[in-house]
């Protein structure tokens, strides 16, 4: 896709017949999410440790918009003083997170909360699943007190073709490739909402698999919602070459894959 049809709020849709929505594909995986999702922590906590600077003094609310089963929930929770609620769309995902507040059942784009409620939300690894991202962030800032702000930790599309996952697998990439944002993408569905730009941080990761089994195995369970929204014969006739390529590649010893992810934090125009 090119970046003329890449424009803030204006995505491409995959046909609906093609790809299952998110909450199928959430209730597919979210029993072993947390232990598949590969969440590296020192990447986690350095996101949100670039949130926690943009808050404001003494903030009360927080919420964990698109927070699956909670691990970065639990983790902001044990950084800051103010109550982080969770909210995913999955009841799934949701049931799964512990701690109180509890997690609410919700739609990122119609909050059940009232207006000018929080002083910060955080979309973590999430925003290139939802089917309009512009309202979602039209949503996050009506929730927003002033002061406020939005951060939104992601993989940029520039990044993606450092996994593993992306380099052996073409098909993969090509359908991935279309949900994700580049930074001006987010800065212009920022903008569209009235928000501007507060900081950029940036934090790689080294995700190793033992060996080739492990990773072609990690794959074939598809624990990502790229992977599992894929259309069954595009993952299929795609997942026998991957793993082809990688047994060629690493026919002993670790495989290593770079992630880069990069939080975002936007804040309100005076």
């Amino acid at each position: 896709m090119n970046n003329g049809q890449r424009q803030a709020g204006n995505r491409v849709p995959h046909p609906a017949s093609a790809e299952p929505g998110v909450r199928t594909a959430a209730a597919a995986i979210a029993d072993r999410y947390a232990s598949s999702a590969r969440y590296d922590e020192r990447s986690l906590r350095a996101s949100l440790t670039c949130f926690r600077a943009q808050l404001p003094d003494r903030a009360r609310v927080v919420l964990d918009v698109g927070a699956g089963t909670g691990v970065p929930t639990r983790a902001l929770r044990e950084m800051i003083s103010a109550d982080v609620i969770a909210l995913d769309l999955s009841w799934n995902m949701a049931r799964q997170v512990s701690g109180r507040p509890t997690a609410v059942v919700a739609d990122a784009q119609r909050l059940p909360v009232r207006d000018a409620c929080a002083d910060g939300v955080l979309l973590m690894g999430c925003i290139h699943l939802m089917p309009d991202p512009l309202s979602v962030m039209r949503e996050a800032r009506r929730v927003l007190r002033s002061g406020g702000c939005i951060a939104v930790a992601t993989v940029l599309r520039e990044d993606l073709q450092r996994q593993v996952f992306h380099q052996n697998f073409p098909e993969f990439h090509a359908f991935d490739l279309s949900r994700h944002f580049s930074l001006g993408d987010l800065e212009g569905l920022a903008s569209h909402t009235g928000m501007d730009l507060r900081a950029v941080h940036e934090t790689t990761a080294d995700i190793v698999f033992p060996d080739a089994v492990s990773l072609i195995d990690f794959v074939r369970n598809r624990p990502f919602f790229g992977l599992r929204q894929m259309p069954q014969h595009e993952f299929e006739s795609g997942f026998e070459a991957f793993a082809r390529r990688v047994k060629e590649c690493w026919p002993e010893g670790a495989v290593h894959s770079e992630n880069r992810t990069t939080t975002v934090v936007f804040g309100a125009q005076p």
